[in-house]
């Protein structure tokens, strides 16, 4: 027989409704041939020693072909099997290094010439954005992926971070294409970096995805656990930031962790207290001075940061500056923090053990809320690319 999952509503198992892919993203492991529950995954996330079941799914970046099999069980038999081979990367995309002109980046470039540019950004995980950047190559444009810290060549924490940077990372681009058509989209403190590159190198950024955005200058962090740092420099002077937190409030978040070990830490409370009670008006981000069309994407369940609430500030300050340019947000209401890659494993997209603080986090949401943004906004955000660039 056939089943097509398109059309074939799931009865029991890891989602609900149909779903084509929703065998994809649900995965969990399996123990004694039984489906672990969410609390056994959070366990063994938390406990395990392998990095791909830390992150709560598989390692894309060995490979450019990600292969699943599929087994049909009946009593104990496999009566059925199929393999299914999930391309992360064109099979033409091919990449290099720009470690030669002091860049911590990887550029994946398409088999044809491309028209435009774009630059993906990562969160405050740090190191290289793996995953959409060679998506992107596939989709025929000129890719980089743009390291910020923790990768050689670039600062290991995530503080003093120089403008220049950026403004380099953007030079090159323009001067691979032949213009400045270049598009820049980044998640989490990736999304603070796209609103900060569109806002002080207005000139330089084409179009900007800002995916769960704050609408500040976050302060920056050490190993050490000092986050009143700057984030950025320009001109080797520190740009004013907002505390993301206080150290009180740092405190209390972590004594909460140690009591309740189990329990996920949510840092969006402690984040809201910050917005409605210290942020100065010189730490926003300028974002009325970028000249170029605008996507935000935010969870309304972000247990992160509440960046539903940064998106709507960011829309109604454009739209009291009387912004010119188009301003799109896509919001969606029961999503977290971790709206990113279509058809990617989410079945840990509501929790993740952060892989620099170690420490379990409540991003909000659910896998299939997650997964179902994912879905959407990708096929959006390659919309809005397609029609922002041509000039």
């Amino acid at each position: 027989g056939v089943l097509i999952l398109s059309e074939a509503t799931a009865i029991s198992g890891t989602y609900q409704g149909i779903d084509g892919m929703g065998l994809i993203w649900s995965m969990r492991p399996v123990v004694d041939d039984r489906i672990v529950s969410r609390d056994e995954f959070h366990h063994i996330i938390r406990t395990t020693d392998k990095a791909f079941l830390k992150l709560g799914r598989p390692n894309y970046t060995k490979s450019a072909v990600f292969l699943i099999q599929f087994e049909v069980i009946c009593d104990g038999t496999v009566t059925a099997s199929a393999q299914f081979r999930q391309l992360r990367q064109g099979m033409e995309v091919t990449v290099t290094s720009l470690a030669d002109v002091g860049l911590a980046a990887k550029v994946y470039h398409p088999i044809r010439t491309p028209k435009y540019g774009i630059i993906t950004i990562t969160g405050s995980n740090g190191g290289y954005e793996t995953v959409h950047a060679p998506l992107l190559a596939s989709h025929g444009y000129l890719a980089m992926s743009l390291a910020l810290f923790g990768a050689p060549g670039v600062p290991d924490q995530m503080h003093d971070l120089p403008i220049e940077y950026l403004e380099k990372a953007l030079d090159w681009m323009a001067d691979a294409l032949g213009h400045r058509r270049i598009g820049v989209i980044g998640w989490s403190k990736g999304a603070e970096t796209t609103l900060v590159a569109c806002s002080y190198l207005p000139t330089k950024v084409a179009a900007a995805v800002s995916c769960l955005p704050c609408h500040y200058i976050m302060s920056g962090n050490d190993a050490v656990g000092h986050y009143d740092l700057p984030g950025w420099t320009r001109d080797g002077k520190a740009l004013p930031y907002h505390v993301l937190t206080t150290e009180q409030d740092i405190h209390e978040l972590l004594s909460q962790a140690e009591k309740y070990p189990d329990r996920p830490i949510v840092l969006s409370p402690a984040f809201m207290k910050g917005y409605l009670n210290r942020l100065k008006d010189d730490t926003l981000i300028p974002v009325e001075n970028a000249q170029c069309p605008i996507m935000l994407v935010s969870g309304g369940d972000d247990q992160n940061w509440p960046s539903a609430y940064s998106a709507q500030f960011i829309v109604a300050r454009l739209k009291d500056a009387g912004y010119k340019h188009p301003v799109t947000h896509l919001n969606y209401p029961e999503a977290g923090h971790l709206i990113a890659a279509a058809n990617a494993v989410k079945s840990a997209s509501d929790v993740i053990l952060h892989p620099v603080n170690q420490k379990f986090l409540l991003c909000g949401g659910t896998p299939q809320k997650n997964a179902e943004a994912s879905q959407d906004s990708w096929q959006k955000i390659l919309d809005f690319f397609e029609q922002s660039l041509p000039a």
